[in-house]
C-alpha cells in the first residue's frame, strides 16, 4: 500500500473520494499519494480514462510501472505568467483594453475558426514545422522566431529524449496529419476555461524575495491558461481502447509494445503545449509592442507526468490540476475572473512528489464569498471581463461587463494548508484588472 501524504484533515473528504484514493493507493509500483487542499472528483466520464475518475488538485508516484489511466485528460495544458514595465493606473488600463482586443481579430479569422478551418497567421506551423515542435517544443520556435526566453523561472525543460518519430503512426488522424487547427490556432486556445488576464500586484508578503524576482507593488502582470488536448484527444481509438478505456488500472512496463508509445505521447503532448504558451506570449509581444516590454516570468504545466530516473528504477510522477514545486522558485496559485491570484516559493525539501494545487476555484465551494473588504489604490475597481464571439473582434460581437471584486475564505484555507505542510511560502498576491477570452 503507497504511503498516502493527506495535506488536509481528511475527514473532510467524502467516503466516494477516500475510497478512489485508496484503490490508487493499493496498485502495483504505487509508492506515494499525495492529497492537495483543493482536492476534488471532476464531472464523471463514462469509462476509465476520462476526466473525473482521478481526483483533481491530486498527485500520485509510481516506481518502473506507468500508468496511463493516472495521467490527466490534458497534459500539455499549463499557465504562463508575464511581468510588463508597466504600473497600474486608469490609464494604463484602459491602453491594455484596447490592445488585447486586437490579440487575434478578424470576421473571416473568426467564421473559419468556428469551422475548424482557421485562417493563416505570422505563427502559424507548416506541417513539417508543426512536426517539429511535438518532437523539439519550444527550441524550435526560439531558433524559428529568434526568441530567447530560457531563463523563465518553472518551466519544465522540453522533454525531446529519445521520441521515436514514428510515434505519429499511432496519433489519431488530425495529429497524423498535423490538422490546421492545431497549426494555425497555437498560441490562441481561447476557449473554455482559457483566458488572458491581466492583473496588478497589489501586495507583497516577503518584500526581500520580491526584490529578487524584480517584483514591485503595482506592477502589472499578465496570467495566462492555454493548452490544448491530452492523450485521450492524441491517441487512435485503438490504443486507447486497450489501455485508457478499461474497466480496470492498466500498468505498463517496459516489456509491454504500448510502454514507449505512451510515453513518447506524453513528451509530444507537453512540448506542443510548452511551444503553444510560447507562441502566446509572442502574439502579446506583437501586440503589446508600442506599450510595455515584456518579461516572461513562469510556466507552470499543470497536468503532466515526468520520469525521474534515481539509481537503476523510473519513476513516473503524475500531476492532475497541480504545479511541480522547484526549490525557492516561484508557483502560481490561480484564482478565478474576480478572485486574486498569488505566487508562492517553492519551500525546498528533499521529498520528490513536490506539487501545489494550481489553483482554489472548487474549494470556494464550501466557503463564503464575499464582496472584497479593505480596499487599496490597487484594488479600488471593478474587472472588465471581456468575451469575444468566435474571435470576432466587432462591438456586435463583444459580450463586455464590470464584475466586483471578490474574496473567499478558500483561499486562506488553500495556502494554510501549503505552508503548514512545507510546500509553498506566500510572496505576493495579484488582482484581476481585465479577464479575456474566446466564447462560442
Amino acid at each position: 500500500m503507497a504511503n498516502i501524504k493527506f495535506t488536509i484533515d481528511k475527514e473532510k473528504l467524502s467516503t466516494k473520494l477516500l475510497q478512489r484514493i485508496q484503490e490508487i493507493a493499493s496498485l502495483p509500483g504505487v509508492e506515494e499519494l499525495l492529497v492537495l487542499p483543493d482536492i476534488h472528483l471532476k464531472k464523471e466520464g463514462a469509462r476509465m480514462g476520462y476526466k473525473g475518475y482521478i481526483p483533481s488538485s491530486f498527485g500520485s508516484l509510481s516506481r518502473d510501472i506507468l500508468y496511463p489511466q493516472l495521467s490527466a485528460v490534458n497534459i500539455n495544458c499549463g499557465k504562463s505568467l508575464i511581468k510588463t514595465e508597466l504600473s497600474y493606473s486608469t490609464e494604463t488600463i484602459d491602453k491594455l483594453e484596447k490592445a488585447l482586443l486586437n490579440f487575434n481579430k478578424g470576421l473571416i479569422k473568426g467564421i473559419f475558426s468556428k469551422l475548424r478551418r482557421p485562417l493563416p497567421n505570422k505563427y502559424s506551423l507548416s506541417r513539417k514545422e508543426f512536426y517539429e515542435v511535438c518532437l523539439q517544443g519550444p527550441a524550435y520556435l526560439q531558433s524559428k522566431f529568434k526568441q530567447s526566453v530560457d531563463n523563465i523561472f518553472n518551466v519544465d525543460s522540453p522533454q525531446v529524449a529519445n521520441i521515436n518519430k514514428d510515434i505519429f503512426d499511432y496519433f489519431n488522424d488530425d495529429w497524423k496529419n498535423g490538422h490546421q487547427y492545431l497549426r494555425n490556432n497555437i498560441g490562441s486556445f481561447l476557449q473554455g476555461n482559457h483566458f488572458i488576464e491581466v492583473q496588478v500586484a497589489d501586495e507583497i508578503f516577503d518584500q526581500e524575495q520580491a526584490s529578487k524576482w524584480g517584483v514591485k507593488e503595482g506592477q502589472i502582470f499578465i496570467l495566462y491558461h492555454m493548452g490544448q488536448g491530452g492523450p485521450s484527444s492524441v491517441l487512435n481509438s485503438e490504443i486507447l481502447n486497450k489501455i485508457v478505456y478499461r474497466s480496470e488500472f492498466i500498468g505498463l512496463n517496459q516489456g509491454n509494445k504500448y510502454y514507449n508509445i505512451f510515453r513518447d505521447t506524453l513528451k509530444v503532448l507537453i512540448n506542443y503545449g510548452l511551444a503553444t504558451r510560447l507562441t502566446t506570449f509572442m502574439l502579446l509581444q506583437d501586440v503589446l509592442n508600442q506599450i510595455t516590454d515584456l518579461n516572461y516570468f513562469s510556466d507552470h504545466t499543470h497536468d503532466f507526468v515526468k520520469e525521474i530516473k534515481k539509481e537503476d528504477s523510473i519513476y513516473f510522477l503524475y500531476a492532475n490540476n497541480a504545479n511541480l514545486v522547484k526549490d525557492d522558485q516561484p508557483v502560481v496559485l490561480s484564482g478565478l475572473y474576480n478572485l486574486k491570484s498569488y505566487v508562492g516559493r517553492g519551500i525546498p525539501n528533499n521529498e520528490i512528489l513536490k506539487l501545489s494545487d494550481h489553483g482554489y476555484g472548487k474549494a470556494t465551494s464550501n466557503f463564503s464569498t464575499t464582496e472584497l473588504q479593505n480596499k487599496n489604490q490597487y484594488t479600488n475597481h471593478q474587472v472588465r471581463k471581456i468575451a469575444l464571439k468566435n474571435e470576432i473582434n466587432f462591438s456586435i460581437f463583444r459580450h463586455k461587463e464590470s464584475v466586483s471584486l471578490k474574496q473567499s475564505q478558500a483561499a486562506e484555507y488553500v495556502w494554510t494548508a501549503l505552508e503548514k505542510n512545507n510546500i509553498l511560502k506566500k510572496i505576493f498576491s495579484l488582482t484581476p484588472i481585465i479577464n479575456f477570452r474566446y466564447t462560442k
